[in-house]
């Protein structure tokens, strides 16, 4: 059984379309983890729905503590063999579950990933840039590495792996925008896995968040330095550099608390950390999100697994 894990905040508009394309997955058997992280708009009440009538469901309702923590609270709640990462805008076609499969056991892999088709709001198929990157011809190992750690080339919700690769590895909840660029370092350092090359999905595109005047959120260069951190804690997580960078140096200090919050320890001391370290630097809306993450770590006894079950 194949575990889709779909992390929903505020998705209602193409929410619908997105689980029906996972249902509709042929010849495997999937189970869907819904977790509605905070959402303020009807997604609860759609996800809701879809519970009530298809037993394949089951749903997560938490607050707002972002994607890595959603991500791990699907995991946690996800019974099957294989676990899929599933995002909310997109559209999974049919074949894409079992192509995956039948790719991974010919070359025995832990984990696969598959090439895109962007589409725009509407769903109409576009070319759009971002599928030149996520289409590209991987390197062989160890350059994939350094190409995945400068370009990208992971669509992370075409990822599917072994359940068992998540008993040594996690999402890491102290990444805002990068902890799926983390997450596929940490893979490829440590599991064996392959691009299908092959249009499994349709990812979906919102155009105005590519046009010249689009502030990103938490601004581009804060994005730009997450990314670089992203890279460097998947590398002290895999080759356990922490115990040898431990100098009295703010940036390692900042390092080392994300790499506590990947081992799910010091959970609310590291987020304020985290916060101050921002906050001198200038990254005052990732700030204020770190503070909040703080205070709803505190409110689950420091832990971000609370599953509140709906």
């Amino acid at each position: 059984m194949v575990s889709y894990v779909l992390c929903v905040h505020n998705g209602e508009k193409t929410l619908s379309s997105c689980i029906e394309s996972i249902l509709a997955q042929k010849d495997t058997e999937i189970e869907l983890i819904a977790v509605n992280d905070g959402s303020k708009d009807s997604s609860f009440k759609i996800l809701k729905n879809y519970e009530r009538i298809d037993r394949h469901i089951k749903l997560i309702n938490q607050p707002n503590l972002g994607l890595a923590a959603a991500r791990n609270a699907g995991i946690l709640a996800a019974s099957g063999d294989f676990i899929a990462s599933a995002a909310q805008d997109d559209v999974y076609l049919p074949d894409k579950t079992s192509e995956q499969l039948l790719f991974m056991k010919e070359f025995n892999l832990d984990f696969s990933f598959t090439n895109i088709q962007t589409i725009d709001e509407t769903g109409k198929p576009i070319n759009f840039r971002s599928m030149d990157d996520y289409n590209a011809i991987l390197l062989p190992w160890p350059f994939s590495l350094v190409q995945i750690a400068l370009f990208i080339p992971v669509c992370s919700p075409t990822f599917l792996c072994k359940k068992s690769c998540y008993v040594t590895i996690r999402w890491n909840p102290g990444f805002l925008v990068a902890s799926d660029l983390n997450l596929s370092l940490k893979m490829f350092i440590t599991f064996k896995g392959a691009k299908l090359p092959k249009k499994l999905l349709l990812r979906r595109i919102k155009l105005k968040e590519h046009q010249k005047d689009y502030v990103p959120k938490y601004g581009t260069p804060f994005r730009k330095f997450e990314r670089r951190s992203a890279v460097a804690v998947a590398i002290m997580k895999r080759y356990n550099l922490s115990p040898i960078l431990k100098i009295n140096f703010e940036l390692t200090d900042y390092l080392n608390a994300l790499l506590s919050l990947e081992n799910g320890t010091n959970t609310a001391k590291s987020y304020a950390f985290i916060a101050d370290f921002y906050a001198k630097r200038g990254f005052m809306e990732a700030a204020q999100r770190m503070l909040n993450l703080k205070r709803f770590s505190e409110k689950i006894n420091g832990s971000l697994h609370g599953l509140g079950k709906s």
